[in-house]
C-alpha cells in the first residue's frame, strides 16, 4: 500500500485522472487522508517500546519531565519508566517516521517524495506523544494537559481538510 496522497484537484476540467504507476489510484477522500497521515509505524512502536521500558524496573526514581503550575516545563524525580528511554524511543521513533513516510510516500516515476505528508506524519507522532504524558509520554503540560488533546483533535480533523496531496499522474 502506498502512503501517497493523490487528489483530483489540478487535473483538466472533466478530464478523468490518469491511473500512477503501480495501478489505478482514486481520489484520496478525507477519511482516507486522515488514515495515510497518522504515522501508525511509529504509533506502534512507541507503544511497544513503552512495554519493554516498564519492565526495566532498575530505578524505582527516575527522571520525568513535568509542569508546574505556572505551566513551565522543569525536571522531576518522580515516574516511571526513566525519562532517558522515553527520550531515546521517542527520536528513535520520530526518526524511523520520516525515514518511512519518505519513501512510502515517494512517486513510482520521479522518486520524490511528498514531503507535507512526511511533515504532517512528523507532527502528528509529536503530538501523540505529548498528549499522552508520564508516564507514557516524557512531558506533562500540567493543568494545561487539555491543550494538547484539543490540538490533536483539531490537527486530525482539519490536516486533511487542507492538505490534499499531489494531483495524479
Amino acid at each position: 500500500m502506498s502512503l501517497r496522497i493523490v487528489s483530483k484537484r489540478g487535473a483538466a476540467a472533466g478530464a478523468s485522472p490518469q491511473p500512477m504507476a503501480g495501478g489505478p489510484q482514486d481520489d484520496d477522500g478525507w477519511s482516507s487522508r486522515i488514515a495515510k497521515l497518522v504515522p501508525a509505524e511509529a504509533l506502534g512502536l512507541y507503544g511497544t517500546g513503552l512495554a519493554v521500558l516498564g519492565r526495566s524496573k532498575e530505578n524505582e526514581t527516575t527522571d520525568t519531565l513535568a509542569a508546574n503550575t505556572a505551566g513551565e516545563v522543569f525536571l522531576s524525580l518522580a515516574g516511571d519508566p526513566p525519562l532517558t528511554g522515553l527520550l531515546i524511543l521517542f527520536v528513535a521513533c520520530l526518526v524511523i517516521c520520516v525515514v518511512v513516510r519518505y519513501r512510502a510516500t515517494q512517486d513510482p516515476v520521479s522518486k520524490k517524495p511528498q514531503w507535507a505528508a512526511v511533515i504532517v506524519a512528523a507532527v502528528s507522532f509529536i503530538i501523540w506523544v505529548v498528549v499522552l504524558e508520564p508516564p507514557a509520554g516524557p512531558v506533562s503540560l500540567g493543568e494545561y494537559s487539555y491543550l494538547g488533546a484539543l490540538v490533536a483533535v483539531i490537527w486530525g480533523a482539519g490536516v486533511p481538510l487542507f492538505y490534499k496531496g499531489d494531483p495524479p499522474g
